[in-house]
């Protein structure tokens, strides 16, 4: 069963940073966020890091692969990156701001409790892009690991926006239950 563990829901958020912390237990092995967002700035990117039981960003080598498909009324392309060996996921590229929506949905494997190493994300995200002063909109999906051994039990997740605030957002965080 899922169990909600809590979340951010705020109208007017006005920060950079978005943070689910000291969710991490026992009693979970995965975890899964529901996000949706509004604002950051033209350009900007919005990362992912894990946090660790003192709330502290954990930026071990992250490796990470998006790809998906950009759509406006006029073309349609793919669009794919990778980011080895960086501090932090890449989880959406060129933001728009304004009134434009991004929404994800992510599994957690943070590891705490499993025998093997390396905590790992996987994404699915839909939002619109800025482009030259157009907008287009992006399905695709991303998946993450941080070479760490190291344990984030008792830690959480954190959201960054590398240009501007978020705006609105509603993001909330469950754990699953294996019984």
């Amino acid at each position: 069963s899922l169990v909600y563990l809590g979340g951010v829901n705020a109208s007017n958020h006005n920060a950079s940073k978005l943070q689910l912390t000291q969710v991490f237990a026992d009693a979970y092995r995965r975890y899964k966020v529901i996000g949706k967002f509004q604002g950051s700035g033209n350009g900007a990117n919005v990362e992912f890091r894990w946090l660790n039981s003192s709330n502290g960003e954990v930026t071990a080598a992250y490796y990470s692969v998006s790809e998906g498909h950009k759509i406006n009324s006029v073309d349609y392309n793919q669009e794919g990156w990778q980011d080895w060996n960086q501090s932090r996921t890449r989880l959406f590229r060129d933001t728009a701001t304004g009134s434009h929506i991004h929404s994800f949905s992510m599994d957690l494997f943070p590891n705490q409790n499993e025998n093997v190493n390396y905590p790992t994300m996987y994404a699915q995200l839909n939002y619109w892009l800025y482009n030259n002063g157009g907008n287009k909109m992006f399905v695709g999906q991303n998946a993450s690991y941080v070479e760490s051994t190291t344990s984030i039990a008792g830690g959480g997740v954190q959201f960054e926006s590398t240009s501007g605030s978020f705006g609105t957002v509603n993001f909330s965080i469950w754990g699953y239950k294996d019984s």
